[in-house]
């Protein structure tokens, strides 16, 4: 997403690589060639040493498909690179704040989020928000059904990584929320995913129905749908976190979605 980054080179890369995961025979070549920048041209822009123009950001617009307010992100980025004044630099850079979406979580990179990928790390951040909270990893332990171990491991990788701080002999989260997330496939997302439906399956067969709320609908759709499906889904998440945040904080959950197909076989 255009959004995560400051300059719009590194989009590009990031546009190429997102591609080349999906096809490793996804050339940069390719890339240029299909957003009509000759090959040459494209690469030296990839390395800082040339600037596009205005035309070409607009016909890369086009062809990456960008929303209005992404599309007006990404022609301030050309515009800041090519700007030559402080007080335009210092005019476009604000311009940009003002477009940029303001996030209520934190979005962690991957290569972070490999190192805490294990369900509990989440739940001890968030639980540093329960009432009745001690910061001692033997009372944590017991209240995750984990070792103590695990536990101190865990505050020492989130203190590591800023999302957990020491603050009068206890432990305060960082940022509101915290999301990682990908586009392509990834191994750390996966286990995560995977460790939340096997949470899941346990609290089927432990917790009284008083304590979960589980449902599901089957429902046969057009796929052009999914990324906005995806995106009031996202929103939907972070609106209920909001919700169920007010108020006297006793116990710590977890809410997941899916949307799946399951018609997966030959058509």
């Amino acid at each position: 997403m255009v959004f995560e980054h400051s300059n719009y080179r590194t989009y590009l890369k990031s546009v190429f690589l997102e591609k080349n995961s999906k096809n490793p025979k996804f050339s940069q070549r390719a890339l240029a060639k299909l957003l009509k920048i000759s090959p040459g041209q494209f690469n030296l822009v990839l390395q800082g040493k040339k600037n596009i123009s205005e035309d070409t950001a607009h016909r890369i617009i086009g062809t990456l498909r960008l929303e209005e307010k992404e599309a007006d992100y990404f022609c301030h980025l050309v515009r800041l690179e090519s700007s030559k004044t402080a007080e335009s630099k210092e005019f476009i850079q604000k311009k940009l704040e003002e477009i940029h979406p303001k996030q209520d979580f934190h979005t962690l990179a991957l290569d972070a989020f490999r190192v805490i990928s294990d369900w509990y790390h989440y739940a001890i951040i968030e639980m540093t928000q329960l009432d009745s909270f001690k910061p001692d990893p033997s009372w944590i332990a017991r209240r995750l059904c984990i070792k103590k171990p695990e536990v101190e491991m865990a505050l020492e990788r989130l203190e590591r990584l800023e999302l957990l701080k020491k603050e009068n002999n206890t432990w305060i989260k960082t940022n509101e929320f915290v999301v990682a997330k990908s586009d392509f496939y990834n191994d750390a997302l996966r286990k995560f995913h995977k460790q939340t439906l096997e949470k899941a399956l346990e609290a089927v067969e432990v917790q009284d129905v008083s304590e979960r709320e589980f449902g599901a609908m089957t429902m046969s759709i057009d796929p052009t749908k999914l990324k906005e499906a995806k995106k009031r889904m996202q929103s939907f998440r972070l609106e209920m976190a909001k919700f169920l945040g007010k108020g006297k904080r006793i116990e710590t959950y977890q809410l997941a979605m899916q949307l799946f197909k399951l018609t997966t076989g030959k058509k």
